[in-house]
């Protein structure tokens, strides 16, 4: 029993670790995902896939690096994560609405805390290494 508890909270530090970098996590979800359905609808060779999906990942970095752009798509992907959650909510709990909108306010909210941090972290990391 320790040891799955040990397990459990590892898991969670490294999930925690992971969300705090949420923005990498959605702009490689978004590279990866341009660049499969360019493979899937174009029927390119796969390689063509990996180049716009590193172009796409590196366009949605700059993007969410700046101001305006990070006000603008946290919000679109934090809405993105609110509509998974209440799909998952509501599926799971016998079309349930109120658990389901809930779930997604909540979700919402979450999202852009982590949204928030990781920009107020990123701009301090960057004004210390340009000092």
């Amino acid at each position: 029993m320790p040891l799955l508890i040990i397990a459990c909270l590892g898991f969670f530090a490294l999930l925690l670790k992971i969300i705090s970098h949420l923005l990498y996590v959605e702009s490689f979800i978004i590279g990866v995902g341009c660049g499969l359905l360019l493979i899937d609808y174009t029927h390119w060779h796969p390689v063509y896939g990996i180049i716009v999906g590193v172009i796409a990942f590196a366009i949605m970095l700059s993007v969410l690096t700046t101001k305006i752009g990070f006000w603008i798509l946290a919000p679109a992907f934090s809405l993105g994560w609110s509509v998974i959650a209440y799909l998952m909510t509501f599926e799971n709990t016998h079309q349930d609405k109120t658990w389901a909108v809930f779930a997604a306010v909540i979700t919402f909210i979450v999202s852009m805390g982590f949204h928030y941090e990781d920009h107020i972290n990123r701009r301090e990391r960057n004004e210390m290494t340009s000092i």
